[in-house]
């Protein structure tokens, strides 16, 4: 990793600027020349090159800690050297990332960081150069790139993973950025977003965090792509306007950002949908918005987002629900930048899958209830580290079901198969109970959806708008029910292995060897694309 000055002021000097470039082949010599002419002396230009590729295998926090800790190098903040005065940051594509990641970490608001460096404080300006905020869409990548990335993320894990919409890392990180600057009421540090006005990569969805801070703003460069936005030896007004963006005098009125909603947020989510259920999302939607608004209970904004039809099949394949899950964090980002009021959550079957996951995998998220009907998560599923992390701000209400048959048998088989994401808590219930969940000593009458029939709604519905968990059941699974879940999860893997065999001994007689060998390739590039999808 480069660390050469472009340019450096004695000892140190009083300001230190940082420029981290993105992937491929980076055009910004002309800009960082340029600039460390116009600065001073005693300013020092560093560049600092991740050395990361479109193929690298690496974790991008990992890498922002890196740049954190060499950032402190440069700044004085390690013993070497004078400390600096002032610091201003540049990242461009995916380096704007990295520089708004090391700045929460040195900052201390990173989670699992809390020593706070002085160099954080001195930051007067960070510029975004094309920085994908919300992530980078597959779709948006050439057609000749696809393919290839799709089959290496399907093989192992690429940090290109970190950067899709909806990632884990991503959604930590919007989440830890916006409550930082929601933290201060004038916040020290001036944000500057940059787009190229012919970017195909990163779009104005991406700005949306940008506008909804204090403090930050959004400037357009025209004629310009979007490894081009750093290219000014060829685009004679396109230096001044990022010379403006790092150093000039922002208009104050466009630094006042959108001011997040206060109303409290239902976020609705279905699960695997056949007909006898289909319904319950508009019926309970109806509920939650039909009570007269006061001042102490507003009527709250409910979202019921869909990723469409969803089978047993499809629940029952990994890629399908990992999709899934970069989908729900990307719509929960949405509601976190925009809305600043009490965030509730209920969700059925795969719903609920969703909602563990992303607890798990994000620990920025909250909410304060929760409602869980037909889960299909662990009985194992850790409650009390999600509690203790203060994910969940009131209660969690886990409703269940005596014959539920996709979770006490498919799921039961699916852990048989070594998916041990998933699991029978909807029927047998959570192991690990602190006192923020709550759960009824029995259960309700029926199948999958007896918790969400039109009777029961009014008892989901007072608990969202008024935390009320009065409505006790009774109800209890028989035995033959419990024991045809547990024959399943033993079979399926002995089933599973049998099923193959026997398919391959079909196959190898009548195509020979290649033909065999073809389906397995064929078989086996089908799974890496859905993995990556």
């Amino acid at each position: 990793m480069s660390t050469d000055p472009i340019r450096t002021g004695a000892e140190g000097g009083t300001g230190l600027l940082v420029y981290v470039p993105g992937l491929g082949a980076d055009r910004s010599e002309g800009l960082l020349r340029r600039l460390g002419a116009d600065l001073g002396p005693g300013w020092q230009v560093r560049v600092w090159s991740h050395g990361l590729t479109p193929l690298s295998s690496q974790r991008m926090e990992d890498v922002a800690h890196r740049l954190a800790v060499q950032v402190r190098t440069w700044a004085g903040d390690n013993g070497v050297g004078r400390p600096v005065e002032r610091v201003l940051l540049v990242g461009h594509s995916i380096g704007g990332l990295l520089v708004r990641h090391a700045f929460l970490i040195d900052a201390g608001r990173a989670g699992g960081h809390s020593t706070r460096y002085p160099w954080t404080s001195k930051v007067e300006r960070m510029v975004l150069l094309a920085a994908p905020n919300a992530g980078f869409r597959t779709h948006r990548l050439p057609l000749w790139l696809r393919l290839p990335y799709a089959v290496a993320a399907g093989v192992g894990r690429l940090t290109a993973e970190d950067l899709q919409v909806g990632s884990p890392y991503l959604t930590e990180l919007r989440l830890r950025w916006v409550n930082a600057f929601r933290a201060e009421s004038r916040p020290r540090v001036t944000v500057v977003q940059v787009l190229g006005d012919r970017d195909d990569i990163v779009t104005r969805d991406d700005s949306l965090d940008v506008e909804y801070m204090p403090g930050a703003m959004r400037i357009d460069v025209p004629e310009a792509d979007h490894a081009g936005v750093v290219d000014v030896d060829d685009a004679p007004d396109r230096y001044g306007i990022l010379h403006h963006a790092l150093r000039g005098d922002l208009n104050r009125e466009r630094l006042l950002a959108e001011t997040p909603s206060a109303e409290p947020v239902i976020i609705v989510l279905h699960g695997i949908r056949t007909s006898r259920y289909a319904n319950w999302v508009g019926q309970l939607t109806s509920g939650l918005t039909e009570r007269p608004a006061t001042v102490d209970h507003p009527t709250p904004v409910v979202w019921a987002p869909s990723y469409g039809y969803f089978s047993a099949v499809d629940f029952a394949l990994p890629f399908t629900r990992a999709r899934n899950l970069r989908r729900f964090l990307e719509w929960y980002g949405r509601v976190h930048v925009t809305h600043g009021g009490e965030r509730h959550f209920a969700g059925h079957s795969n719903g609920t899958y969703l909602l563990g996951r992303a607890l798990e995998a994000v620990p920025a998220m909250h909410f304060d209830r929760i409602y869980l009907a037909g889960s299909v998560l662990p009985r194992e599923y850790p409650w009390t580290r999600i509690t203790d992390r203060q994910q969940v701000r009131e209660l969690v209400l886990h409703d269940r079901a005596t014959h539920d048959v996709p979770v006490g048998w498919l799921c039961a088989a699916l852990r048989g198969l070594g998916m041990r994401d998933i699991g029978t808590a909807g029927v047998d219930g959570f192991d690990d109970r602190p006192a923020r969940v709550v759960e009824q000593c029995g259960a309700y009458r029926g199948g999958h959806g007896a918790a969400l029939e039109p009777g029961v709604l009014p008892h989901v519905t007072a608990y969202l708008l008024d935390g009320r968990t009065d409505d006790e059941q009774d109800g209890a699974s028989p035995y033959w029910f419990g024991l045809a879940g547990r024959l399943a999860g033993a079979m399926a893997a002995p089933l599973a292995v049998g099923g193959t065999v026997a398919l391959a001994r079909w196959m190898a007689p009548r195509g020979g060897r290649p033909r065999l060998v073809a389906a397995a390739l064929a078989g086996g590039l089908a799974w890496a694309i859905g993995h990556a999808a």
